[in-house]
């Protein structure tokens, strides 16, 4: 949810203020059900883990956080709206479709087709995550890239990413 949260506040930036950033994890476990000082105590013991085990979350300046690279955020922004899919597909769907136009956004794009079809197996998710996008209609001068970044998408994942009539 965090990588999400940065990539819709700041496609293509992979940073995001400190302040901000506690935001984001204490509303985050606040919705776990968490009261207000444990989540702030988890969003602090979260920030000191990933800076000292992980290496993937960092200290990116004075008071600004990021991934240690953009590719990983895209990575998880996608697992974050392959996950919203789970309870309803069309969260999904329209949230891709949504960015569909923004090259900022088309690795997630093409990721989540990725995370749904291959990491997870769920062919049949992705192959109608697939389909949303190919009745997606975009207009003026984007009008078909729903069908190329669908074609792309399908390229990614074969052979069984998704359904052999989907591709």
């Amino acid at each position: 949810p965090l990588a999400l949260w940065m990539h819709e506040t700041n496609p293509g930036v992979g940073l995001a203020p400190r302040k901000d950033v506690e935001r984001q994890l204490e509303a985050h476990y606040r919705g776990k059900g968490a009261s207000l000082e444990e989540a702030e105590d988890r969003t602090a013991r979260f920030l000191a883990d990933v800076r000292e085990h992980a290496g993937l979350f960092l200290e990116r300046g004075a008071d600004t956080y990021g991934f240690i690279h953009l590719t990983f955020e895209e990575y998880l922004a996608a697992v974050a709206i392959g996950r919203q899919g789970q309870l309803e597909l069309q969260k999904t769907i329209d949230k891709l479709c949504q960015h569909l136009s923004e090259p900022e956004w088309r690795e997630v794009v093409l990721l989540t087709v990725g995370y749904l079809g291959i990491v997870q197996k769920w062919e049949e998710l992705a192959s109608r995550v697939m389909e949303g996008i190919l009745t997606h209609e975009l207009g003026g001068d984007q009008r078909g890239l729903n069908v190329v970044v669908a074609g792309q998408a399908t390229l990614d994942v074969r052979p069984a990413g998704v359904t052999a009539e989907t591709q």
